[in-house]
């Protein structure tokens, strides 16, 4: 008696450390990639300005310019001199709208780029994400394209 009360916990025990619910991927399929994002979520990280309408490439280079969307909220802004603070909003994959901006008051030699984005910023309300590479467009026909800042 003993001996099948042995066999029958040793039965169970290899039983129950069996894997359960496992299913295997057919050959000619491919696990979905894990690290695809929506735009969404995309959106929020540290941007650096490479083009805006009507400015120079080195005028942009100088700046510096950058763009920090990582709090979902709260945005800030350097375009050269000045820090800049605003309140957006992501709607979907495409939409976003900026509150009005608040800006340090310092005299810099060349405001141009920074108060253009002051006044414009709001205007901006569509956007796309393509890998590394921030689009923002309004219907001037304005565009600021941005790269990740991480990006390598």
């Amino acid at each position: 008696m003993k001996k099948i009360v042995f066999a029958f916990i040793i039965a169970l025990i290899i039983v129950q450390c069996q894997p359960k619910n496992q299913t295997t991927m057919p050959s000619n399929s491919s696990p979905k990639k894990e690290n695809s994002t929506s735009n969404a979520t995309a959106i929020h990280r540290v941007w650096k300005l490479v083009s805006y309408t009507n400015f120079d490439a080195e005028k942009i280079k100088l700046a510096d310019a950058t763009l920090d969307l990582t709090d979902k909220k709260r945005g800030n802004a350097t375009m050269g001199c000045n820090s800049m603070n605003f309140d957006y909003t992501v709607t979907g994959s495409t939409k976003i709208a900026f509150g009005a901006v608040v800006a340090t008051r310092m005299a810099c030699p060349d405001m141009e780029l920074e108060n253009s984005f002051s006044k414009n910023c709001a205007s901006f309300t569509s956007y796309s994400i393509e890998s590394h590479k921030l689009v923002l467009k309004n219907t001037a026909n304005q565009e600021m394209v941005f790269v990740a800042e991480d990006w390598d």
